[in-house]
């Protein structure tokens, strides 16, 4: 679904909790608006910590949207709290709160994806060194595949649901390397033979497998 859709139906589940809240007995009226701040914090925690898939609406919702709800919404809590006018009702300070928790689970996913971006890095330095084993003890070759040379590989530490696992391919000039997404967009590379981990992007042409054509038979006359 296009990311920009999928923000737009996140108005749904807002105005559903909103209308609930007025219907709900006052003594768990907190509790609508409560689970959908709850649940919206949780989702875009995992998604500052990889998207998924998702990064537009990380990106529309979570950079841009929640912090101008939060600050719309805090201004008109504010000013109905205290003036008195102009009373909007309380949907723009709901709005205000939800956005709010939204803002909050992007910050906390944000510092924890440093964490997981050197975690995963250990994991992939450690698989690193098991490739590079099996490929010194096949004459040299390239795995046609990460599962090839470790049939129980790791996943990364990008994210609760569902990590991303490690990808084994070549460079545009048919070196081997081993690296992991932490993006829809990014990826981060090291060598098969060793040295320091490189960003490049996921949408430029790569080559699929490592593993070098096969000589060509010679003639015999």
């Amino acid at each position: 679904m296009n990311d920009t859709l999928l923000a737009a139906l996140l108005l749904l589940p807002f105005y559903a909790a909103t209308l609930a809240t007025d219907a709900v007995p006052r003594r768990i009226r907190w509790l609508p608006l409560g689970l959908l701040c709850a649940l919206s914090l949780v989702a875009f925690w995992e998604l500052a910590r990889y998207d998924h898939g998702h990064g537009q609406l990380l990106f529309q919702v979570g950079t841009i949207g929640a912090p101008l709800g939060a600050i719309f919404g805090g201004a008109s809590w504010g000013t109905r709290r205290f003036y008195g006018w102009p009373d909007l009702g309380p949907h723009p300070s709901r709005l205000g709160l939800w956005c709010l928790a939204i803002l909050l689970g992007v910050l906390i996913g944000t510092q924890q994806r440093e964490q997981d971006v050197a975690i995963s890095k250990e994991r992939g330095e450690d698989l690193r060194l098991q490739v590079a084993a099996w490929s010194a003890a096949h004459g040299g070759q390239a795995p046609a595949s990460l599962a090839e040379a470790v049939p129980q590989a790791p996943r990364t530490r990008m994210g609760w649901l569902a990590p991303p696992p490690f990808e084994l391919s070549a460079d545009a000039k048919g070196a081997p390397r081993l690296g992991f997404p932490v993006s829809s967009r990014h990826a981060l590379w090291v060598p098969l033979a060793g040295g320091e981990w490189e960003a490049a992007r996921r949408d430029l042409p790569t080559r699929p497998s490592p593993v070098p054509p096969s000589p060509a038979p010679k003639e015999s006359r």
